[in-house]
C-alpha cells in the first residue's frame, strides 16, 4: 500500500493552489480592463437614462393631452389655462390643472381643493405641497417643491404649461386669445381651424431652484401647478415669468405696441425663462412690465417635448424656426405650415 504523508499532501495542495491564483500583475490587468470597459460603457448608459426619461416625459404629455380632450368630450370645451373673476391677474383663482385632475385619476386632491376659495387660501394651500408625478418631467429630480424664496410661495411644482399662442397679452380681451388655453378661455375643438395635429397644447417649462432669474440671478424659477397668479413685480418679491401655468412662443407687440405686426419681438425656445417674458400689452416694452407669462423650456439638452391638439406628442429641437413655433402654438391663424422632420 502506497503510503503519503500528511505533510506531502499538504504540502501538494498548497502547491497546486498557487498554480491557479492570480499573480498581482494579472489582477492589476483586470482591474485595469474592467476600468476601461466601464469608461466605454457609461456614456451609452448615460444616453439610455437621458432617452428613457425623454421618453416618460412625453408619455406625461401626452396623459396631459388626452385629459384635455376628455374633459373637452365632456364639458364641450376645453378647460380655461387660469381662472379669474375679474381682471387683476395678480390675484387669479385657479390653474386647468386643477380641472383636470379628475381625469388624471387625482379625484382625491380635486374633491378637497374648495372652488370657491383662491387657490392660495389657508384650506387650499396645505394641498398643493405634494409633489405630483403627472406635473413633473422625470429629468427634475431635486426640485419638486418650491421653497418660498423660489417662487413666491412654497408648493409643489409644475414642468409643463398650457400653451397660450403667440399672443402673451394677459387680460379678458379674447381678440389676442390665439392658443388652445388662455385666462377664463372656453376653448373647444371646433376652434382649432388649423387642425389639432398643426396646434400644441401643453409644452416643457422646467421649474426649478437652480434655473435663476431676477436681478443677479437672485431667484429661482418655481412654478406651482395650482399656482394662478401672474404676479410681476407684484407684492411677493416675484420676478415677471417666474411662475406662470400659461407659455407662449412669442414675445409681445414691439415698439408699435400691435400685434401681429412685422416688429413683434420673437425669442426661440430653450432659452432662459426670463427671456422669455412678455409684458402685458402696456407700452410695449419691459420697463413696466407687471403680468408676465414664460416660454417653453426643458431639462433635456437641445430638445423640448410638445403635446398636440391630436393627443400626440413630439421632442422639437430648440434650433427649430421660431416662426414654426409661433405657428404651431396658434390654433387658428390659417397659415399652411410645412412637414417637418423633428
Amino acid at each position: 500500500m502506497l503510503f503519503v504523508s500528511w505533510e506531502y499532501g499538504l504540502n501538494m495542495c498548497f502547491h497546486r493552489r498557487n498554480r491557479s491564483a492570480f499573480s498581482l500583475v494579472q489582477l492589476i490587468a483586470v482591474i485595469f480592463l474592467l476600468g476601461i470597459l466601464f469608461l466605454i460603457m457609461m456614456p451609452a448608459a448615460q444616453k439610455t437614462r437621458v432617452t428613457v426619461r425623454r421618453t416618460d416625459c412625453n408619455h406625461y404629455l401626452r396623459q396631459l393631452a388626452l385629459s384635455a380632450l376628455n374633459y373637452e368630450s365632456a364639458r364641450q370645451t376645453l378647460p380655461p389655462g387660469v381662472t379669474d373673476e375679474d381682471d387683476d391677474l395678480t390675484d387669479a383663482m385657479h390653474t386647468g390643472f386643477l380641472q383636470l385632475m379628475p381625469f388624471l385619476e387625482l379625484n382625491t386632491i380635486y374633491e378637497q381643493f374648495d372652488q370657491s376659495e383662491s387657490w392660495k387660501s389657508d384650506n387650499n394651500m396645505k394641498y398643493s405641497t405634494t409633489p405630483l408625478f403627472q406635473f413633473l418631467c422625470p429629468s427634475n429630480r431635486d426640485g419638486r417643491v418650491a421653497k418660498s424664496d423660489d417662487g413666491g410661495f412654497a408648493g409643489a411644482v409644475s414642468d409643463y404649461a398650457f400653451c397660450k399662442g403667440a399672443s402673451g397679452y394677459l387680460g379678458l380681451d379674447t381678440q389676442f386669445q390665439n392658443g388652445a388655453f388662455d385666462v377664463n378661455s372656453e376653448t373647444r375643438i371646433g376652434h382649432f381651424s388649423d387642425g389639432t395635429a398643426n396646434t400644441i397644447l401643453f409644452g416643457e417649462a422646467a421649474s426649478h431652484p437652480s434655473l435663476r432669474t431676477g436681478e443677479n440671478g437672485r431667484y429661482g424659477l418655481g412654478q406651482l401647478w395650482a399656482k394662478a397668479d401672474f404676479d410681476g413685480d407684484h407684492g411677493f418679491g416675484n420676478e415677471g415669468g417666474r411662475g406662470s401655468c400659461l407659455a407662449v412662443t412669442g414675445q409681445h407687440a414691439g415698439p408699435d405696441n400691435e400685434w401681429g405686426t412685422d416688429d413683434d419681438l420673437i425669442t426661440p425656445i430653450g432659452r432662459n425663462p426670463s427671456e422669455l417674458s412678455v409684458d402685458n400689452g402696456g407700452d410695449g416694452t419691459f420697463e413696466n412690465a407687471t403680468d408676465r407669462v414664460r416660454g417653453f423650456y426643458s431639462f433635456h439638452e437641445g430638445y423640448i417635448n410638445f403635446a398636440y391638439g391630436d393627443g400626440s406628442t413630439h421632442t422639437i429641437p430648440t434650433s427649430v424656426d421660431p416662426l414654426v413655433m409661433i405657428l404651431l402654438s396658434v390654433r387658428n391663424d390659417g397659415k399652411e405650415i410645412e412637414v417637418q422632420e423633428f
